[in-house]
């Protein structure tokens, strides 16, 4: 039955293993998940959301195909939709399965929508986190996450690729590729168990059946002897008493010591050592070899000669060691050979069990074929001290300490000849098949995908997820991402350094209109003006070309929207340049951000703890409480501060620490400007006022905001009388074309500043943190 129990295993489990390997090398054949479908729109731009990209894991590979230029971008889904606004586009989905047969290639539909039929071309925008170009086909892989989709055009009026394939990995499922393998091989452990254990039982059952045919042989040899002797008693043979002791020498043997006489007693006496019907006597041979090997030569005990009593049977019921070694072979000694005499020697006894006597039954030992003298049985008292004993042998003390000697000894005969028995230890076995339990689950466990999906509570075919736990908490909460990330910001203001550089070397301004705008790109044109009619005039201060040290994206979804960033001075600046503090401005979504405000940042100043550029913050056109004071006045102010000092009303809202602009344009300024010219020849009069130029600004973490203004200083030089002359030189001249004047001259300078203004809930002054200035204008005055 064990081996049936065996062989029903191992084919449960050769069967199991091979329906699960076959489901196995089918699921791990399949790879990825295709999805591919053309367009015969018409339409410039082709939009892929993140629903489609992100519905499976993993990197998503891209074929298109198309005629002419490809371009490809990948952008925030708000942006991207924000930029196609109403131009004619494919919006692509996911259709119904194409191939039924394996059930991972799918279709891609193509809706087409909006009225706009051209649009600018969108390389080069600034909402794209990645842009990947080619011709007539482009083949690139990518990892967009939720929230993220792709942008596909031409040129923007060109059609867009008509052809799209994506495919995205796919690891095969299987969900009984593990239970089966696994069962397998609990079921092949199992069965080699079986097996072994049957092999041991089958063993263990002949070992059993030798022991019982040796019992069985020495209770025959034991009956056959009886008989024998019984039938030399009937023909009158005389058997001799068997007697453990070996043989003494000869002379020992013919001239014996007397000894002393045995007393007997009334009460009690010993045993009489004669053959039993069980035991025969052996034969003694005619003749004994002169001499005999030492490892059987006993010690001579003399023993005095008794009176031979009549020899008495022993009783039926006297146990016979039928276990012994020495047992006679079937069939017993031939009773036609004369009975062996021996001197007998009484062997020490084992303490009896009772009070009564005990009949010491004794093993016999090989008997050398010599002829000797027959045993005489001697009576004795086991009480007497001078009794003869008999040296016993070891075989015969371990034989006679215990009854079952004799089955213990036959037992260990098929016992292992050396080590210990392990016959009942656990087997090896046994403990294999928890190991491979273990192993093969712990390796399954590895891939979810062969295992069904309610065991192991996993997404079979997950989708993508954020690309940082940044984004994941931003899209969980539904709040605002930041419009720029770190690698975008860097390429603004690198691209807008690189068009400083050029446009300083050219002294054209029309190159720094990609990337310059309002009080930014007014400075630096007036610089260019000023150059190129005075060649002696300075430049520009070079744009910073630095490392990012400080930098606060908005996070918003709506437009405009600023960026505010602080950056060293490059190698090529010159000694004692200071760090400048760069507010860029995105108009709308087409647009890329622009240089709206360059200033100094002054010494010693302290920017507030701002939030970092993976979160952003809110520009102060989101401002979610109130400042010290508003920033559409701060301008103002800070000009009115200017012109009277600390006179103004506003001086106490202001710092004047760090104010580098207050102690360079004040009273003392403007009085030693007046002393220098003849006021019977020209007046001169000032004026300080804000701009036209909006504010703009970020929000900090304390509910403070870093503000951008910018205010106007205008100097007036006008003739004292129609007599006067006034010559000017220098930016005034070139500025204005004009080097002489009967009526005068009108110069502007324009500040870009810029503030921190601390919440009106935590209070505080203003903080001055930096100033850039310049003339941008001077004209002669007309004549009325």
């Amino acid at each position: 039955m064990r081996f049936i129990l065996a062989a029903v295993a191992f084919v449960a489990s050769v069967i199991m293993l091979i329906v699960g390997g076959v489901q196995y090398s089918q699921a791990a054949n399949v790879s990825e998940v295709t999805a591919v479908g053309t367009a015969d729109s018409t339409a410039p731009i082709t939009v892929i959301s993140h629903d489609i990209l992100a519905s499976r894991a993993g990197t998503q590979s891209m074929e298109l195909t198309g005629d002419g230029e490809i371009f490809v971008a990948v952008g925030r889904t708000d942006d991207v939709t924000a930029w196609v606004g109403d131009a004619l586009h494919n919006t692509v989905t996911l259709g119904e399965t194409a191939d039924s047969s394996n059930g991972h290639t799918t279709d891609l539909t193509f809706t087409e929508t909006g009225t706009e039929a051209t649009v600018p071309s969108p390389a080069g925008n600034d909402l794209w986190f990645e842009e990947h170009t080619g011709e007539g086909s482009l083949s690139l892989d990518l990892v967009v996450s939720p929230g993220y989709s792709v942008l596909i055009a031409s040129d923007g009026t060109a059609p867009a690729p008509s052809t799209i394939e994506i495919s995205w990995p796919f690891g095969g499922y299987a969900p009984m590729v593990g239970p089966l393998l696994t069962a397998g091989l609990i079921l092949l452990v199992l069965a080699l168990a079986l097996l072994a254990w049957a092999l041991l039982h089958r063993r263990r059952v002949k070992r059993e059946d030798a022991l019982a045919a040796k019992r069985d042989g020495a209770k025959a040899a034991a009956i056959g002897t009886e008989a024998d002797a019984q039938g030399a008693d009937a023909q009158g043979t005389s058997v001799g008493p068997w007697s453990p002791v070996p043989w003494v020498d000869s002379v020992a043997a013919a001239e014996p010591e007397p000894a002393a006489p045995v007393a007997e007693t009334e009460t009690e006496s010993a045993p009489s050592i004669a053959p039993t019907e069980a035991t025969p006597a052996a034969a003694a041979p005619e003749e004994r070899p002169e001499s005999r090997p030492e490892a059987f030569a006993p010690p001579v005990t003399p023993v005095a000669p008794v009176t031979e009593p009549e020899p008495e049977p022993e009783p039926a019921s006297t146990p016979v060691n039928e276990a012994s070694p020495f047992a006679p072979p079937v069939g017993g000694a031939s009773t036609a050979e004369p009975a062996v005499e021996a001197e007998p020697v009484i062997a020490s006894e084992p303490e009896p069990a009772s009070d009564s006597d005990a009949v010491t039954e004794l093993e016999p030992v090989a008997q050398p074929e010599t002829a000797v003298a027959e045993p005489q049985p001697v009576t004795a008292d086991d009480s007497s001290e001078n009794s003869p004993k008999p040296q016993a042998t070891a075989a015969e003390a371990t034989s006679e300490s215990s009854p079952e000697s004799g089955e213990a000894e036959e037992e260990s005969k098929w016992r292992r000849p050396r080590g210990r028995n392990r016959s009942s230890a656990p087997k090896r076995q046994f403990f294999v098949a928890p190991l491979m339990v273990v192993a093969s689950l712990t390796l399954a466990g590895c891939a979810p995908q062969y295992w069904p999906t309610e065991w192991t509570n996993t997404e079979i075919a997950p989708t993508g997820t954020p690309t940082s736990t940044v984004e994941a908490a931003l899209i969980e909460e539904g709040a605002m991402p930041p419009t720029l990330n770190e690698a975008q910001l860097e390429q603004v203001i690198a691209d807008a350094a690189a068009l400083a550089a050029e446009a300083d070397a050219a002294l054209d301004a029309s190159i720094l209109e990609p990337r310059f705008t309002a009080d930014a790109l007014q400075n630096r044109t007036a610089v260019y003006k000023a150059k190129t009619a005075d060649d002696s005039l300075s430049g520009p201060v070079p744009f910073p070309t630095g490392d990012i040290v400080y930098a606060v994206p908005e996070a918003t979804d709506s437009w405009p929207r600023v960026v505010f960033a602080v950056v060293n001075p490059g190698e090529d600046a010159g000694e004692g340049a200071s760090p400048a503090a760069v507010m860029l401005v995105q108009e709308d979504p087409r647009a890329n951000f622009k240089v709206a405000s360059l200033t100094e940042l002054a010494a010693g100043v302290a920017l507030p703890e701002a939030a970092p550029v993976s979160v952003g913050a809110p520009s102060i056109a989101n401002l979610e409480g109130d400042l010290v004071l508003a920033p559409d006045q701060l301008a103002a102010a800070y000009a009115d501060i200017i012109a009277k000092g600390d006179a103004s009303e506003y001086a106490a809202l202001f710092d004047p620490n760090n104010d580098a602009l207050r102690s360079q344009v004040n009273d003392a300024y403007r009085d030693g400007l007046s002393e220098e010219l003849d006021p019977e020849v020209i007046s001169i009069s000032f004026a300080y006022a804000a701009t036209g130029t909006e504010p703009i600004g970020i929000t900090s973490i304390d509910g403070g905001a870093i503000v951008a203004v910018s205010i106007a200083e205008t100097e007036t030089l006008e003739a004292a009388n129609d007599r006067a002359l006034i010559t000017v030189a220098g930016r005034t001249a070139a500025l204005s074309g004009v080097e002489t004047s009967e009526t005068g001259f009108v110069r502007t300078y324009t500040d870009q500043l810029l503030f921190y203004v601390p919440s009106a809930e935590t209070g505080g002054t203003i903080q001055f943190l930096g100033v850039s200035q310049s003339m941008t204008d001077a004209k002669e005055i007309e004549e009325s």
